[in-house]
């Protein structure tokens, strides 16, 4: 007798931490069990600001040391205050801005810098002329991976009443993402909802404010931008954000991963983890299928998602569904490709007792 099971666990698989190289803009190993967090990288920025309950000396992958641990029981946490928790630059700033211009030819670095006390000014194409419809001002920064950008916030030059920009577009990946204008002397802060996954951003400014020529400013001046990712593209995080609304994200009924919002016994989970919809009850996603197989042997199929990003995926047995332990297949295939899913076949052997086999999938640690 088999009963097959779809449920929610799973150990990753990693040898060893990066190291840095010449191209390296940032690298933070997380692994001290205090603050600063060193940044590896030449000339990086050390980060010693624990907020909102983080902690390091978390336990980590083999090999990797210990970890950050942000996890504080919610995704929807956003005013000052009340962001979920995380390792900034300073106990006294919570908003980590990091440079990715070049650090060689010193490009823009002065609006990506972390650092509110200098600031960015524009040229013109003449001098004295700043931004116009006609020639518009820009700041672009490359990121170094697809990130999804959840919020972005532009600080501008707030002395003698404000040289920051007015009218401004950002642009992700070429797109227009945002479009307004800024107050004089305060900062801009424009939340992405869902996130916008982009390896570029462009803010194109055109006009600005200048106490002494308001009609024609003569520059602009930026003290910094800061862009920040709640999730990385492609995990289970990232989907929640793009599935369910902030609102629903604070429901524990809706939007958590064991939550099940359509009732039909397939947590959010596993319907990332099987290609379902949360919102529309189809317990047959996670349904695992007896197939035939070869003499001595049996097996099933099942729907798994083709990235399944952070989330870990493995098999379990159990002879009597108390305890349980880890079981490899004799052979796992892909028996078909879906658009947005595989379906594989796990086969075994054959049992001698009565013994009861699932697929389980977690988060990987830090997920």
């Amino acid at each position: 007798m088999l009963l097959l099971l779809a449920a929610l666990a799973a150990p990753a698989d990693l040898v060893g931490p990066y190291t840095p190289d010449a191209n390296t803009l940032h690298l933070w190993h997380l692994d001290e069990t205090t603050t600063p967090a060193v940044d590896s990288a030449t000339a990086g920025i050390n980060l010693s600001g624990l907020l909102s309950g983080a902690t390091l000396g978390t336990a980590s992958y083999a090999g990797f040391g210990s970890a950050l641990n942000t996890l504080d029981g919610g995704q929807d946490a956003i005013a000052t205050g009340t962001r979920d928790a995380l390792l900034a630059v300073s106990a006294s700033a919570g908003n980590v801005s990091v440079t990715y211009a070049d650090p060689t030819t010193g490009a823009f670095t002065n609006a990506f810098d972390g650092n509110l006390a200098n600031f960015w000014v524009s040229y013109g194409t003449n001098a004295g002329q700043g931004p116009a419809p006609s020639h518009p001002e820009w700041l672009q920064v490359t990121f170094p991976r697809q990130v999804a950008v959840s919020e972005f916030q532009i600080y501008p030059r707030s002395d003698n009443d404000g040289y920051g920009p007015k009218d401004t577009q950002l642009l992700l990946d070429g797109i227009l993402a945002f479009q307004g204008t800024m107050a004089p002397t305060s900062t801009l802060d424009v939340r992405l909802s869902p996130p916008v996954n982009a390896t570029n951003a462009q803010l194109l400014i055109t006009s600005s404010y200048d106490r002494g020529s308001s009609t024609n400013p003569r520059n602009v001046q930026v003290d910094e931008m800061s862009f920040f990712e709640r999730a990385l593209p492609g995990t289970y995080g990232d989907w929640a954000l793009h599935t369910f609304t902030d609102a629903q994200l604070a429901d524990s009924a809706l939007g958590t991963a064991t939550a099940d919002a359509d009732h039909d016994g397939v947590p959010n989970l596993v319907e990332f983890a099987m290609g379902g919809n949360p919102f529309v009850s189809d317990a047959s996603v996670a349904a695992l299928q007896m197939v035939t197989a070869e003499p001595g042997a049996f097996a099933f199929t099942f729907r798994e998602r083709k990235s399944l990003g952070d989330v870990q995926r493995r098999f379990e047995t159990s002879t009597n569904l108390v305890y349980r332990e880890e079981v490899s297949p004799a052979s796992l295939l892909t028996v078909a490709n879906l658009p947005d899913v595989y379906v594989r076949e796990a086969v075994f052997p054959a049992q001698n007792a009565v013994s009861f086999f699932r697929v389980k999938f977690s988060l990987s640690p830090g997920g």
